[in-house]
C-alpha cells in the first residue's frame, strides 16, 4: 500500500487509525485537535484501515499513526486502501 510522503497535519473530523498493541484504534480528531472520539477497534491493519475510510467519507481524511506516542501522522490514500488484498496477516 502507498503512502504519502508529504507531511499533513490532521484537522477536526479527520480519522486516525493508530497502532496500539496487537491492534489498531481509530478514532475521529476533536475540534481541539488533541483528542480524538473512540468510533472502534480492529486487530488487522487493511481492515482497519478500510473502516477508517468509510468513516472518513469524502468530507474527511484518513491519517496512520504507525505508534503511539510519537507524533508521525502519515496521510492515508483511501483509494489504495480500498484495492488492497487482505492476507489474514495481522502486521
Amino acid at each position: 500500500m502507498k503512502q504519502s510522503t508529504d507531511r499533513v497535519r490532521p484537522g477536526e473530523g479527520d480519522i486516525i487509525v493508530t497502532a496500539v498493541g496487537a491492534h489498531y484504534a481509530i478514532g475521529r480528531l476533536k475540534a481541539n485537535g488533541d483528542m480524538q472520539e473512540y468510533l472502534q477497534s480492529q486487530r488487522n491493519r487493511i481492515v482497519a484501515l478500510r473502516q477508517a475510510c468509510a468513516h472518513a467519507g469524502t468530507n474527511h481524511r484518513v491519517f496512520l499513526y504507525p505508534c503511539a506516542g510519537i507524533p508521525d501522522y502519515r496521510p492515508v490514500d483511501c483509494a489504495e486502501v480500498i484495492k488492497a488484498r487482505t492476507t489474514g496477516g495481522r502486521r
